[in-house]
């Protein structure tokens, strides 16, 4: 197949985004079945505005969520599992759709790739927010089997995520430390 740009072909644009497109419908559809079942008021306005507070802090205060300095612990809670199962990840590379391993060669590539980590970062944990909140007030107003199927849903879609980025952003920091 035609490559269609540096990063890709058609068919691993098309594999990725079918795998964005299926985590996505899986975790968001209970967090809309619960907004639907509770009725969009002023609270889901509220906590989609709270949420959204997160996109826009500084780096520094990010970084200050970050869960570990070593690249090891990641890979002690799973990370390399999660990494299987993602956009480019280890099963669409042994299924050949993903024709590269490395996304980094060069220094100039990897603050590249830093940022993209950094936009990918900040949108899940503003879904992770907005989850935690939704499921939240789920739990406060009785729905508590909803409720705890959006919260699984936040750990899987926003928890493992942001467990991964934080995991690249250690090993790309440390490449750059040493080029």
């Amino acid at each position: 197949m035609k490559r269609i740009s540096n990063n890709g072909s058609l068919k691993q644009i098309f594999f990725d985004q079918a795998i964005n497109l299926f985590w996505t419908a899986l975790s968001f559809y209970p967090v809309i079945l619960l907004w639907f079942r509770l009725g969009m008021n002023n609270w889901f306005y509220l906590m989609l505005g709270a949420s959204l507070i997160v996109v826009f802090l500084p780096r520094k205060i990010l970084d200050r969520f970050q869960l570990s300095d070593k690249a090891r612990q990641y890979e002690k809670w799973g990370v390399r599992i999660i990494r299987k199962m993602v956009q480019g990840g280890d099963w669409a590379r042994a299924a050949g759709v993903t024709q590269h391993k490395k996304k980094v060669n060069n220094a100039s590539q990897a603050r590249q790739y830093l940022n993209t980590i950094a936009m990918y970062e900040r949108f899940h944990w503003f879904c992770l927010v907005f989850f935690l909140l939704s499921s939240i007030y789920g739990f406060l107003l009785g729905n508590t089997s909803l409720a705890i199927w959006v919260m699984t849903a936040n750990l899987l879609y926003n928890g493992c995520p942001i467990l991964l980025q934080q995991y690249n952003r250690l090993r790309i920091q440390k490449m750059l430390r040493y080029s």
